[in-house]
């Protein structure tokens, strides 16, 4: 199992819209089909002020970026929450992946 984090910035106006179309209501099935098809065991959004941190667990972290690239349900959605996003100048792209440095499970560190 892989563990990824990843932070986008949302436009101030659309943090709301973004939080909207994630409530459990809201998120349409095939894109509970597509993670499940890319492996993805574990998925949580998490929002501060206009930053997003997703956290995902999956079996394998190169399957999952190729079922993503390649679905398009997924592309549907995602053309409307990544242009929620802005680009972070200094990264010029949407989403960055973090660096995982401190990890406690289950009474162990694990990194």
């Amino acid at each position: 199992m892989e563990k990824i984090i990843w932070l986008m910035e949302l436009k101030e106006d659309e943090v709301e819209n973004y939080i909207k179309v994630h409530k459990k209501e809201n998120v349409w099935p095939e894109i509970m089909q597509v993670n499940k098809k890319a492996g993805v065991i574990k998925e949580e959004i998490a929002i501060f002020k206009n930053l997003v941190f997703i956290y995902l667990e999956v079996e394998d972290k190169k399957k999952m970026l190729e079922v993503f690239e390649s679905d398009e349900g997924l592309k549907r959605w995602n053309a409307i929450t990544l242009a929620m996003t802005k680009s972070v100048p200094e990264l010029n792209e949407t989403m960055k992946e973090l660096p995982l440095i401190f990890s406690y499970e289950e009474g162990e560190l694990k990194h």
